[in-house]
């Protein structure tokens, strides 16, 4: 199944959409014995795609009041080659299906082509929004005929049954994977209804560690009390025989810790730690390193299942494969009735690599430092990039991919659910975690990377982080705003610096504005120059939603043309 891939927002993540227009390698016989009597067809023109895909990363950025019209305009079959109208199509179906748009989405649905698994998806999405259950069923049931070990496609079928059929569908991915299926003993309605194996008891024999090494899990827990019990009965029913259950409660001031010692009772495994203020998740974790014994080191969150079999899966890799520093499961999202959540901003996909699993050989910490707790949401994608950067990519490993090893609870609470700080921020044009994605990718790549570790998170910042992800309060007035385009290269990015060392030096307080110039710059990276003023606090980088006042607005570079983007800040100058 041919499946091509959209960008965001540096160039880390990125979607699959299909690209047509390719035309299939002639047979190697067919070249080599060529037919004297008639003459070879001309080739299939190649059809560039990459227009269309960056409208559709503008969709997602903020810029749907542009891009929206754009592709639109490609719909028409009559001026536009099959491919670019099944992009676009493509694109708007996924936008529309997400924001409800009805009227979009039954505008497309002709369009699509559901001979492909992310689009027939699309289409099946569509139809459940005009209230069409049965077409939603027979287009899912005739691509899982023909792509039958697409976990996603199968997980979306299930969706359209009852419980019982979700849970079907997840034994039947675990199985494949050579997996215990779910053991039900009693009735299932929610999440919390989720099974456990039978209540821990402590081993008669000593547990060898040469066979089975200890391995730390460590809980961070901020107003749990409705979900840690669960969550840790699925850790206190893991196979494997060697734990260390940290849980590190994070000042949350609700009945987790209580719940947590009630657990503890007859579990010498688990223990309770209390921050004496909140630290965050992140901070939470490096508390909880602190007091890790384990030659493995894992995490597990608050509000998530885990398989009976998930630790042990990871430990056999590990020590099957020395050369593997660390390695993830899969996971699934559900709501409170196990209805499955998309893992992305496409529908498409549903299971996805759970970076809240990562076990880690503990003396690699000594090497690249602890995860970043000055941050609220994000320092996982960033802890497991560091680790490549540092180690290379097949040094980590992401097990099971088809197999969900996690069921992780989604509510609107939930900070990967924020607006402002949630994974839709990572598509946003000036969301915190693509600002904070991009900051952490331009260090990744600097020559100092490998001087900065390991790296300490009271340490001096080898990279900015958005005030939005530190829970810093963000003064509503500067000095001094620079606006333009900051990206790498630039052909401001001279003048930017120059005014910010200026003004800085001055004792000016500064921000900088970043806009990119056209939508081929979208996903244009900040320049290095730029990232290590914001590092060394000189200037800060403007957020989505922030509403600032200043007394001088500097223009630098040429202007951008994108017009209005939704989420932007805003700033009003003020003079003396």
């Amino acid at each position: 199944r041919d499946m091509a891939r959209r960008s965001l927002p540096t160039r880390i993540l990125r979607r699959l959409v299909p690209r047509r227009g390719v035309p299939p390698a002639t047979p190697t016989a067919a070249r080599d014995t060529p037919d004297v009597g008639t003459v070879a067809p001309e080739p299939a023109p190649v059809v560039d795609l990459e227009p269309v895909h960056r409208l559709g990363d503008a969709l997602w950025a903020g810029l749907a009041a542009v891009a929206r019209p754009a592709l639109e305009a490609r719909l028409a079959p009559v001026t536009e080659p099959a491919e670019v109208v099944t992009a676009a199509a493509h694109h708007l179906g996924a936008w529309a299906v997400v924001h409800g748009e009805v009227h979009l989405a039954e505008a497309v649905a002709d369009h699509l082509d559901i001979s492909a698994a992310d689009q027939a998806v699309v289409a099946a999405r569509i139809a459940r929004l005009r209230g069409d259950e049965g077409g939603a069923r027979a287009v899912l049931a005739e691509v899982a005929a023909r792509y039958p070990d697409d976990a996603h496609v199968r997980l979306h079928l299930a969706d359209l049954g009852s419980l019982a059929d979700r849970l079907a569908a997840i034994d039947a991915l675990l199985v494949a994977a050579a997996c215990d299926p779910l053991r039900i003993t009693r009735p299932v309605a929610t999440f919390a209804d989720l099974p456990v194996l039978p209540t821990y008891r402590a081993p008669r024999e000593a547990v060898d560690p040469t066979v089975n090494p200890l391995v730390t899990v460590i809980v961070p827990a901020y107003r749990a009390a409705a979900t840690i019990a669960h969550s840790l009965a699925s850790l206190q029913a893991q196979t494997y025989p060697h734990l260390q259950i940290i849980v590190v409660e994070d000042a949350g001031g609700d009945e987790t810790a209580e719940i947590v010692r009630q657990r503890a009772r007859g579990d010498v495994r688990l223990s309770l730690v209390r921050q004496p203020v909140n630290r965050g998740a992140y901070g939470a974790r490096n508390a909880g390193l602190e007091r890790a014994t384990g030659a493995f080191v894992t995490v597990h969150d608050a509000d998530d299942w885990a398989h009976p079999q998930r630790i042990d899966r990871q430990v056999r890799h590990l020590l099957a494969h020395p050369d593997v520093v660390a390695n993830a499961t899969h996971l699934v999202r559900v709501d409170e009735h196990l209805r499955f959540q998309s893992h992305g901003r496409h529908p498409y996909k549903l299971v996805g690599k759970n970076t809240a699993s990562l076990m880690v050989r503990r003396e690699i910490f000594s090497v690249v430092g602890p995860w970043d707790s000055a941050v609220r949401g994000g320092a996982d994608f960033e802890f497991v990039k560091r680790l490549e950067a540092r180690f290379g990519g097949p040094a980590i490993a992401h097990l099971l991919r088809r197999a969900p090893l996690t069921l992780s609870l989604r509510h609107e609470t939930s900070l990967t659910s924020s607006a402002t700080t949630g994974m839709r921020s990572l598509w946003r044009l000036y969301g915190a975690r693509r600002q904070y994605l991009d900051a952490f990718s331009t260090w990744h790549r600097s020559e100092r990377f490998p001087r900065d570790l390991p790296w300490q998170p009271d340490a001096p910042r080898p990279f900015p982080a958005p005030l939005a992800l530190t829970g810093g309060n963000a003064s509503t007035f500067v000095d001094v705003v620079v606006r333009g385009d900051l990206s790498a290269g630039a052909s401001g990015v001279g003048d930017a610096v120059t005014q910010v060392v200026r003004a800085a030096g001055a004792g000016r307080s500064l921000a900088l504005w970043h806009e990119p110039p056209d939508l081929a710059h979208l996903d244009t990276g900040l320049d290095p120059a730029i990232v290590r003023l914001l590092a060394d606090r000189r200037a800060r980088l403007l957020s989505a939603g922030e509403q600032v006042r200043c007394q001088n607005l500097i223009n630098v570079g040429r202007p951008s043309a994108l017009g209005v983007v939704e989420g932007a800040p805003e700033v009003t100058v003020v003079p003396w």
